[in-house]
């Protein structure tokens, strides 16, 4: 898969997951021992800050609920646009004389040598579930 091709799928699938979740933001409450309860804002009974999850099992930290509480679905679209943004850049950037696919800026080769998108592709890489090597 192309790097562009790459975060555009990112960007696919951060907007499928965050359509089918309870929008955000989301807060985290204090709960029985080893119990994570969120809230949304989003709520269908009246506005009330209504329940997301609620996570029991062992050994469970709050900091883990206070990250899944920070990154809610309403991080998805911004996220999405930054992705779709810089596919828009990795296709507008690239040539293949030579033998390539290169980055007109580096004049590397994305699957070598180029790291100008090392950053937005390990992010799209995460998304993805995949941490192979791409080639245009």
């Amino acid at each position: 898969m192309s790097p562009a091709a790459e975060l555009r799928a990112a960007a696919r699938t951060l907007r499928a997951l965050a359509a089918d979740a309870t929008r955000g933001p989301w807060s985290t409450l204090p709960g029985a021992a080893n119990v994570w309860h969120f809230l949304s804002s989003d709520s269908d009974a009246g506005g009330d800050a209504a329940p997301v999850l609620v996570v029991p099992g062992v050994g469970v930290r709050l900091g883990n609920a206070a990250w899944i509480a920070r990154i809610h679905p309403g991080l998805a679209e911004p996220l999405a646009d930054w992705l779709e943004a810089e596919a828009k850049k990795v296709e507008a950037g690239t040539y293949t004389d030579l033998g390539g696919p290169f980055h007109a800026a580096c004049h590397g080769r994305f699957d070598e040598d180029c790291s100008c998108f090392d950053e937005v592709l390990a992010v799209a890489r995460v998304i993805n579930g995949t941490e192979e090597e791409t080639s245009a």
